[in-house]
C-alpha cells in the first residue's frame, strides 16, 4: 500500500481494505442463501465457483504490481 497512497490517506484506505472482507462475507452469504433457496444446494456450489473464477480472472487482468 505504501507506493500507491500518500501518508495522509493511507489510514482511510487501510480501513476500507480491512472492512471489505467482512462486507464480502455478508454479500456472499446472502447470495449463496438466495441461490440455495431458489435453485437448490448443488447450484450454490456452481454459482459460487463461477463467481470466484470471475473474480480471479478480473484480478489477474486488472491488478498491477507497480503504481
Amino acid at each position: 500500500m505504501v507506493p500507491w497512497f500518500v501518508d495522509d490517506i493511507r489510514g482511510s484506505v487501510m480501513g476500507v481494505w480491512n472492512t471489505s472482507y467482512m462486507a464480502g462475507d455478508v454479500c456472499g452469504l446472502l447470495v449463496a442463501t438466495w441461490v440455495m433457496a431458489s435453485l437448490g444446494w448443488r447450484a450454490t456450489f456452481l454459482v459460487s465457483g463461477a463467481c470466484a473464477c470471475g473474480v480471479a480472472v478480473s484480478l489477474l487482468t486488472c491488478v498491477d504490481n507497480d503504481p
